[in-house]
């Protein structure tokens, strides 16, 4: 609105109220007025006393004397982006300020593991003139948005990243960038990610192939002078690796044992722990001495202290030390599993109770006071005049009590790290050392040339997803076959080891399967400059055998020729099947010093003037006159021109550089080389890599490297090249890394798909014969006949129809499993096999062995996709495989999850009950015993059941029943009366006991009877867990075909649907019966004992469910559907 002002007659007002400006005129002058300030505009000049802005080209342009400029004015030059203002008769430049801003981020390093995917980031900002600024981000070493999703959220400065929980990363970077719009600041984090592979240590063997037509038979150079290097023989490349993640465990087979050295540390005078996973041999025929495996004295003596365990399963003790605690208790099982992984433990706490514990639950208790021991002997693990036959990994001594619970324990779901209660930690890593900071000396005795103590890639725990550029490879190099070596060009950069002026440095890791020396000069055959003919050798570097032939093992040695023979023997006795670290540095003043895994072994001054010559070779694996190694060697490396290592020093952890490394310590290590300087770097890439790592050698059995190698015209998942076999001579020969694996549970997979009919062999377990042995399967593909052929003494065969498999041309999942019954490996168990997550056919009847013996080692040649021995009989699979994969579990169709039930979620990965409402009971899963978590019953708790922090897995809970008066009583209920209707019943169980009622409602000779053994007895079936659904009087039984009587958790899930199914762990034990039994009762439900208070149980229930309306889970499943990755 405009109105007349009354003020002045020529005035008029815009707006209202206190909003309002008013207009006028004065001496040609306009008048603006608002809110009680007053501005002149006078034409011509604008506003009147206001500073004049005006803009030059450059400095020049500035007006000289300045005259009629006021005080005060401002002039900008272009040209340079320089301000100056006008102050009396000159000019003054104004600095123009701006400070750059700054971002601060809460964190700057992080590792995600498999526990959380999630990480948030938050920063702060700080623009010192307070203008405004924005942040952008950029990452690097994220492949795209599926490994890793980032989400930048301004309003309160938060960075948000998701990973994908299996794609390795290794030193990524997110950078923030904060700008004013003139200058800029940064803040970085950088991540690496530790994923953990869930039941990845029950991974065996796992190939991949890596590119088209890679192989594993040829070898490049990794540093810039890219030297042609030359296979011999049979020489190949090899997934084994001194990085293997959790390194590796010691077998002892037959009186090798582990001697620590005498210290003050073993007189055990208070609070003690002694803890280590288990893995044995039943049988143990190969020690001489049968019926124990030893596992702690002092020295060769039972006195004062010995722990061992017995072939029957249970660990026994003396009493000066232990208190003859033991897990042989009257009415109990005996907890051990052979062939599998067992956690061992015995504590003192500070009462003088020892406590023991097998598999993390409590076994009996005595006190025992005063000390054991002395510092003058050092315990002795594997031989006290009883051999041992296993492998142990993570033993650990401890000056306190670890453990104390009476109930049980979560195990260990790493490996221990040293702390300041560690007196002894070794049988871990990938070195024959105390990775306690004690750091005690470490022997093996009785070790026969390697026959009786190994490191083997087989340990209790998950690891991370395998990256070849952190866990390495090797080479294979060998005598059997043929000779097999590597021939390096005749450069001076490699031989010429002595130039006065230089550093030389040439390490490598070292796994000696036999110690072999070259003949007459007893020369190294490890890296050496010599001919292969005649007595001529220069130099070399290797490990010698023991001269004085026992107990075996071998030296460092450094040969020479400068007119005579110098040779340099190290004083460190070193062991077959270990891996070793060896650098040898010569520096400018002609001093040697050679490392063995980090600690100084040899040292020497040049003697006169070392010989080489430019016509002869240099050779890895092989000295004079053709002696070759037996050995894996990885990482091997040169570097000219400066030192690599400077003193006593931390063997790397991760594959070596051109220009250094990953080391756990930076300690008189050079992590800066310069490229150049490095002359030879052999990483030994792989064309065919095993992931697991477990296995020290596999073999491409080939008359050219094009019958065993990586394809990428066939696939089965995008851009994944998947292994071709031809059948003419290509197959994969796998030594297991376990004994027993023949008589373990075992599941062996792959996808296939063949290219040529007729018959395919899948594996068989023999080197020799004509049909492979004791364990074979294969394929017979023809037009009229398609059938399954699997043999473990008794044959299984299964025919199928061209709508149930294809297999020309058309890729299929196939598994093999076996599950046995988890008590003695002498035991038979079911063997099952699946096309497409399909049971095509099982058996449970296998007690034929044949000429399987317990020790034999029958699988340590498995072979896969190959042609059916020396002697003949199926040819060898032609076509393409993908995720081959070998375990040492049965996998399918599922292996529990673990975690605490609800009223929808499940113990099968994608399974959920369809309704929460079909939830109808479920109980302990607290401490609370008396809890239905439906709310939907009363649960009555008679005696004294216990609710204890222990369950399957960390975090969940159970409750234990004593067995003597402890049960609970449940009322009749609709929601417990099933009809003829679909049902599950499920829960987790641990015990010791072979007979008892779990469950029971049969008063009036109607209802379901739960048990452990036949009708809660021992006897027919002891162990094995069963239901009989009973209708008036007439019994309809089925049970599981393994025990779970053993002291270990146990899923459970009874399932009827379109037929009764029983698993037991996820595996099948029992399909097939009458699924309209009509169920419906008025009884009260009894849980750990019957009705009559017979057959009470002894152990502990945890997640106990009842579903009404639904069977649970099924036996089929769905094949993976995305590379493997570990």
């Amino acid at each position: 609105m405009v109105y007349r002002n009354k003020t002045f007659a020529n005035g008029v007002v815009v707006g209202l109220s206190s909003g309002k400006v008013e207009l006028g005129a004065d001496s040609g002058d306009l008048l603006i007025k608002s809110g009680g300030s007053t501005t002149t505009v006078r034409p011509g000049l604008g506003v009147t006393n206001q500073i004049a802005f005006t803009t030059v080209a450059n400095k020049d342009a500035l007006p000289l004397p300045p005259t009629g400029i006021l005080n005060g004015s401002l002039y900008f030059t272009t040209a340079s982006s320089e301000l100056f203002m006008k102050s009396g008769g000159g000019w003054y430049r104004v600095s123009m300020v701006n400070t750059s801003p700054s971002i601060t981020l809460n964190k700057t390093t992080a590792t995600i593991d498999g526990s959380n995917l999630t990480l948030d980031v938050s920063y702060t900002t700080v623009e010192p003139e307070g203008t405004p600024v924005t942040v952008a981000l950029a990452n690097s070493g994220i492949a795209d948005t599926n490994v890793a999703t980032i989400t930048h959220t301004t309003s309160n400065n938060n960075i948000r990243v998701v990973f994908d929980g299996s794609t390795d990363l290794s030193d990524a970077t997110i950078t923030a960038t904060v700008t004013d719009g003139v200058n800029t600041g940064v803040g970085t984090i950088t991540f690496s990610t530790a994923y953990v592979v869930k039941q990845s240590r029950d991974t065996l063997v796992l190939l991949k192939a890596n590119s088209e037509g890679g192989h594993n038979y040829s070898f490049s150079d990794q540093s810039d002078s890219n030297h042609t290097v030359t296979p011999t023989g049979h020489a190949r490349t090899s997934s084994h690796s001194p990085y293997r993640p959790n390194g590796y465990s010691i077998r002892l087979n037959g009186g090798g044992y582990i001697d620590v050295a005498a210290s003050s540390d073993f007189q055990f005078t208070g609070q003690w722990t002694i803890e280590f996973w288990f893995w044995g041999d039943e049988q143990q025929s190969s020690s001489g001495v049968s019926g124990w495996h030893d596992m702690f004295s002092y020295g060769s003596s039972t006195s004062p202290a010995y722990m061992e365990i017995n072939n029957d399963g249970y660990v026994a003790t003396s009493s000066g030390m232990f208190g003859s605690v033991g897990s042989n208790q009257s009415g109990q099982t005996h907890p051990i599993k052979w062939n599998r992984w067992n956690h061992i433990a015995f504590s003192r706490d500070g009462s003088n109770v020892v406590r023991h514990y097998v598999n993390g639950r409590y076994m009996a208790k005595a006190t025992v006071s005063g000390t054991v021991g002395s510092s003058s002997t050092g315990p002795r693990i594997g031989d006290t005049g009883e051999a041992a036959d296993c492998h142990l990994y993570d033993y650990r001594i401890s000056n306190t009590a670890r453990y104390t619970s009476e109930y049980g324990f979560d195990l260990p779901d790493a490996p221990h790290e040293s702390d300041a209660n560690t007196m002894l930690l070794i049988c871990k890593n990938n070195m024959l050392k105390d990775y306690s900071s004690r750091g005690h000396a470490i022997t093996i005795g009785d070790h026969n040339y390697g026959s009786r103590y190994k490191y083997l890639g087989h340990t209790p725990f998950d690891k991370g997803a395998y990256n070849v550029s952190n866990h390495g490879n090797s080479a294979i190099l060998t005598n059997a076959r043929s000779a097999s070596y590597l021939k390096l060009p005749r450069s001076s950069d490699l031989y010429d080891w002595n130039p006065s002026s230089d550093h030389y440095t040439l390490e490598f890791w070292l796994y000696q399967r036999a110690f072999r020396k070259g003949s007459p000069n007893n020369s190294p055959n490890i890296f050496s400059h010599a001919t292969g003919t005649n007595n001529t050798f220069y130099w070399g570097l290797g490990a010698n055998p023991n001269p004085s032939g026992s107990p075996g093992g071998g030296y460092l040695t450094f040969y020479y020729y400068n007119g005579g023979a110098q040779v340099l023997t190290g004083s460190t006795l070193m062991y077959e099947n270990t891996w070793y670290h060896v650098a040898f540095h010569k520096d400018t003043s002609g001093n040697i010093k050679i490392y063995l895994n980090g600690v100084q072994d040899i040292s020497s001054s040049v003697s006169g003037t070392p010989q080489t010559n430019s016509s002869i070779d240099v050779w890895i694996g092989r000295a004079q006159n053709n002696t070759v190694a037996n050995c894996n060697i990885a990482d091997v490396r040169i570097v000219r021109g400066e030192a690599v290592y400077t003193g006593a020093f931390t063997p790397p952890t991760g594959p070596l550089t051109k220009t250094g490394g990953t080391y756990s310590s930076t300690t008189n290590v050079n992590t800066a080389i310069t490229a150049s300087n490095t002359k030879l770097l052999l990483n030994f890439p792989t064309g065919i890599e095993d992931l697991a790592q477990c296995s020290e050698q596999i073999d491409f059995y080939k008359t050219n490297n094009s019958d065993v190698e990586g394809d990428t015209d066939i696939v089965k998942y995008t851009g994944e090249p998947t292994i071709k076999t031809n059948y003419s001579a290509g197959f994969l020969n796998i030594h297991t890394p376990l004994h027993e694996l023949y008589n373990s549970p075992w599941t062996i997979e792959m996808w296939v798909r063949l290219t040529q009919s007729g018959q395919a062999s899948i594996f068989f377990d023999s080197d020799s014969g004509t049909y492979g042995g004791n364990l074979n399967a294969r394929i017979d593909y023809a037009d009229s006949s398609r059938t399954f052929y699997m043999d473990l003494a008794i044959s299984l065969t299964k025919a199928y129809t061209s709508s149930e498999i294809i297999f020309l041309n058309t890729w299929n999942h196939l598994a093999f499993q076996r599950n046995p019954r988890n008590f003695k490996d002498s035991d038979n168990g079911i063997v099952s096999v699946f096309a497409n997550g399909t049971i095509l056919a099982s058996m449970n009847s296998l007690t034929n062995y044949a000429s399987a013996s317990a020790d034999g080692n029958v699988w340590s040649s498995l072979r896969l996709l190959g042609s059916q021995g020396p002697g003949g009989g199926y040819q060898a699979f032609t076509g393409n495989s993908q995720d081959i994969r070998v375990s040492s579990i049965a996998r399918y169709p599922f292996i529990p999850i673990k975690n605490t039930l609800t009223t929808t979620n499940s113990e099968r990965t994608g399974v959920s009950v369809s309704s929460a409402s079909n939830t109808k009971f479920l109980a302990f899963t607290t401490t609370t015993t008396t809890t239905d978590v439906t709310s939907g019953h009363t649960i009555t708790s008679y005696g004294n059941p216990t609710g204890v922090n222990w369950g399957p897995a960390p975090g969940m809970k159970s409750v234990y029943f004593d067995g003597s008066g402890d049960y609970f009583t449940v009322p009749t209920s609709p929601d417990l009366n099933f009809g003829t209707g679909h049902y599950t019943m499920e829960f987790w169980i641990n015990t010791r006991q072979s007979g008892a009622w779990l469950w029971y409602n049969a008063q009036g000779d109607t209802g379901i009877r739960m048990s452990i053994g036949y009708n809660g007895s021992s006897s027919p079936r002891p162990g094995q867990i069963e239901i009989n659904e009973q209708v008036s009087n007439n019994d309809h039984h089925y049970y599981s075909h393994c025990r779970i009587d053993d002291g270990v958790w146990h899923h459970i899930a009874f399932c009827r649907g379109t037929s009764k199914r029983l698993f037991v762990d996820g595996k099948l034990q029992w399909r097939g019966g009458a699924i309209n039994r009509n169920m419906n009762n008025s009884n009260t439900n009894y849980i750990g004992r019957r009705n009559t208070g017979a057959g009470q149980f002894k152990g502990y229930l945890s997640n106990f469910r009842i579903i009404k309306g639904e069977a649970l889970y099924a036996e089929n499943f769905t094949p993976p559907s995305a590379l493997l990755t570990g």
